[in-house]
């Protein structure tokens, strides 16, 4: 078995990430309510669930299957959720007195209990209803159904009131958590705590006893792998989580010195931060403090990990021929619609490397970073994704003019950027852009999922493709993109890639860094949390280094 764990850090990394694990959810031969007589065989089943899931027992007996992941987010980010996982009944619950906080002069706050939501309502219903129900054994007995019994029916009518309100992400996920699944970094409260400058999450890692125990989470997943084929971190790439995220990948570098570590930053649209171009109340740009942000993301990922691979919805230009027309830019700007369409991107770009290891197919995290990267310190990828990728369009391009000029899968039309960070959209059409100047692309990896094998001949224009035979699940709370409440799967068409236009990027942004500079109080605020000038001047002249390295490779 070739495990993989997934470490998520910060709220909207969590978003995406339960989305994620929805979808795994439904592709997982674990959760397939049929009866045991008319379930696939493990051979039968194309990709491998315990690649991403692990076996546990909980205190009652019950065998159950919780994802290979930590989850970081700030303290009360986990909703209705216990920071126990769901599958504890019971939390120990910390008694503080106020005597001693007064004693101790420490600023006491008061959260009210936040309510499930009508989603978790419905899991618990449902989850209660199969525990209740009983078989006879061999003996007569009764015997207590598994609690990792999932859904059998949609529950179609609930959707769209228990989708209708989502303030945490733990709203819409449907997997069980154990209790090494979650960490809650102390004293920062997610509804009172400004968690917002990358130089800031360096400082939280001061603390040993937190550091120590951060760190001991991954070593209880990796110690119970048998074969850790790498590590998947998805990365809030715009708050003070980059920079924890950064200071842990230096913190297990020497442990996991061959282990392919891949990692998708992931930021939300502009109109979902506080205001882009608006005053925060301190003078400071939010724009300019998220482009400090990813720069320092860039600096700092493209030296501690196998890929680094930057995604964020521009609502203003991504286009997805598939879905309904009133599935428009504003419906991006919610957190939870957006995240939906990161993660089905990060879903499908990887799922090849979760097939079992025996099929004629199978890729691993090596193999892909073999096949995008082509220097250690040229590892940045963009993505690019179809959803859904209807197959007519796929033949009518196959067969077009356009492949007679040398055009590639990458710039297939029905593909949208989910990078804009790493190549800005052109004015040009995807053709016009080949035409005015060779792009140079050193490595590309794309997956065909769900796809009839009469288009298998896009393989000549993909320097690596992977076929996958599942389509996409669209689990339940997944939101409304498609214009119909009945789709289940859909067809899709990842491309990662990795080229010398990130080269000119990275020029670009030492240059917008200069700008930055210019403001004062943006300066002052991530002097606040250890970020001096020297630290700018390396900052500045990393990108050139790196902006030089693509140029010349």
């Amino acid at each position: 078995m070739r495990e993989v764990v997934t470490l998520q850090f910060g709220n909207y990394a969590n978003y995406v990430g339960a989305h994620f694990w929805n979808v795994e959810d439904e592709l997982s031969v674990f959760f397939t309510p049929v009866p045991p007589s008319a379930q696939q065989t493990t051979d039968e089943v194309e990709i491998d669930p315990g690649t991403v899931w692990r076996e546990s027992v909980t205190h009652f007996g019950h065998v159950t299957h919780t994802p290979r992941l930590i989850s970081f987010g700030l303290s009360g980010s986990l909703g209705s959720i216990p920071p126990c996982g769901t599958l504890q009944h019971t939390a120990v619950q910390e008694q503080i007195s106020v005597a001693a906080l007064a004693a101790q002069s420490i600023r006491r706050y008061e959260v009210d209990l936040v309510s499930k939501s009508a989603f978790q309502c419905s899991l618990e219903h449902e989850d209660r209803r199969f525990t209740d129900a009983f078989t006879d054994n061999d003996d007569g007995e009764s015997k207590e159904v598994s609690i990792d019994t999932r859904l059998t029916e949609p529950l179609s009518t609930l959707r769209p009131a228990a989708l209708d309100r989502v303030d945490f992400w733990t709203d819409f996920l449907k997997v069980h958590l154990h209790e090494r699944n979650l960490y809650e970094l102390p004293g920062i409260h997610h509804q009172l705590s400004e968690f917002d400058y990358f130089s800031q999450g360096r400082g939280v890692a001061e603390v040993s006893s937190v550091a120590e125990d951060m760190l001991d989470r991954l070593r209880f997943f990796a110690e119970e792998c048998d074969q850790l084929q790498g590590l998947q971190f998805v990365v809030d790439a715009d708050s003070g989580f980059a920079g924890l995220a950064a200071w842990y990948l230096e913190s297990v570098r020497e442990d996991f010195a061959k282990t392919p570590i891949v990692l998708f930053s992931v930021a939300p649209p502009a109109a979902e931060l506080r205001g882009s171009n608006v005053d925060n109340g301190e003078g400071g740009s939010e724009q300019q403090r998220r482009l400090v942000n990813s720069a320092l993301c860039l600096s700092a990922f493209s030296d501690l990990v196998s890929l680094y691979v930057p995604l964020s919805v521009d609502a203003t230009t991504l286009h997805l021929p598939g879905v309904a027309p009133r599935f428009a830019a504003a419906a991006l700007t919610d957190p939870f619609v957006s995240s939906a369409v990161v993660a089905a991107g990060m879903h499908s770009a990887l799922l090849p490397c979760r097939r079992r290891e025996r099929a004629l197919e199978s890729e691993s995290f090596a193999s892909v970073v073999s096949h995008v990267v082509s220097a250690p310190r040229l590892n940045t990828a963009a993505l690019s994704m179809g959803l859904p990728l209807a197959d007519s369009a796929l033949l009518d391009w196959l067969c077009s003019p356009a492949l007679r000029h040398g055009q590639r899968l990458r710039q297939a039309p029905m593909l949208c950027s989910l990078s804009p960070f790493c190549v800005p959209p052109s004015p040009l059409s995807p053709l016009e852009l080949q035409l005015e100047r060779r792009q140079q692309v050193w490595g590309e990896f794309g997956v065909l999922r769900g796809v009839p094998a009469d288009v298998a001949r896009v393989r000549d224009v993909c320097l690596h493709l992977a076929t996958v035979d599942h389509q996409l699940p669209i689990p339940l709370p997944f939101p409304y993109v498609f214009g119909s409440e009945s789709v289940t799967t859909v067809p899709v068409v990842s491309h990662l890639f990795a080229s010398d236009d990130m080269g000119c990027r990275w020029g670009q942004l030492s240059a917008e860094l200069q700008q930055c500079q210019s403001n004062s109080v943006l300066m002052g605020q991530f002097a606040k949390h250890d970020f001096t000038s020297d630290s700018w001047r390396a900052l500045h002249d990393g990108l050139l280094v790196l902006a030089d390295e693509y140029a010349s490779c």
